[in-house]
């Protein structure tokens, strides 16, 4: 990825835009690459208080799922680029979170109450 550019605003530092959007769009596609040069491997393994696997993802999956996620977001949520999403912690977070990056919209970490 390359150095993000700042511009000087009234409230602060921000990026510009074409930078980020260029940003995001290398990081993307290293994930991609990365989902498909390791497609069998485990991406991440959830577990149970007491070690018991719960779920596991290849990277396949975790490729597969966000690009299912990311299309509902698009056709049949409507969301646009500034929407955010909200989502309990759990191994389904970090393919929702890639769906967001690729969406534009902002992933949003809640812990629900116990």
């Amino acid at each position: 990825l390359g150095p993000i550019d700042l511009v000087q605003h009234p409230t602060g530092y921000i990026c510009k835009k074409r930078t980020l959007e260029n940003n995001i769009r290398s990081f993307i596609s290293l994930i991609q690459g990365t989902a498909n040069n390791n497609a069998d491997k485990t991406f991440a393994t959830w577990y149970k208080d007491r070690g018991e696997t719960v779920d596991e993802y290849s990277f396949d999956t975790l490729w597969e799922e966000a690009d299912i996620v990311a299309h509902h977001f698009h056709v049949e949520w409507k969301l646009r680029k500034g929407d955010q999403v909200c989502y309990n912690f759990g191994l389904q977070f970090f393919a929702s979170c890639i769906s967001c990056i690729r969406a534009g919209v902002a992933a949003v970490l809640v812990y629900l109450p116990s």
